[in-house]
């Protein structure tokens, strides 16, 4: 063990900009089941790209009730936010899916003043 790195395991190696980070499940357009492959560096990318397109910084809220699983709710609403030191606000694990956060949503705006709401369409709709 003393042989050992004490800040990571010995067999780590930092990830390259093309290494695969993560694997989406998706239908896509076609709803033909899939795995979407997203690298570190498409990930670091997409994040950027949004905060120069939404608003960033420490005093932004955003409102995050988009699924976890999604890209949408993973990165837009949580990666790309906490990359630039805002806040982001859970709505629940069902997210806008469940009634309640939808039946109190002007509660909770009232509550968090978010500067961002991230939503679907059909969560709109509702």
């Amino acid at each position: 063990m003393a042989s050992q790195p004490g800040h990571r395991p010995a067999f780590w190696s930092p990830p390259q900009p093309g290494d695969i980070a993560a694997l989406y499940h998706t239908g896509g357009t076609t709803g033909a089941p899939k795995l979407a492959i997203h690298t570190h560096e498409g990930i670091l990318r997409h994040g950027w790209t949004l905060s120069k397109a939404w608003r960033e910084g420490p005093d932004e809220v955003y409102f995050n009730g988009l699924p976890p699983f999604h890209v949408g709710g993973s990165y837009a609403a949580a990666v790309m936010p906490l990359s630039q030191g805002a806040h982001v606000v859970l709505m629940t694990p069902q997210g806008y899916r469940n009634r309640e956060v939808i039946a109190n949503f002007w509660k909770h705006v009232d509550r968090f003043r978010p500067s961002v709401v991230a939503m679907v369409p059909t969560s709109w709709g509702r």
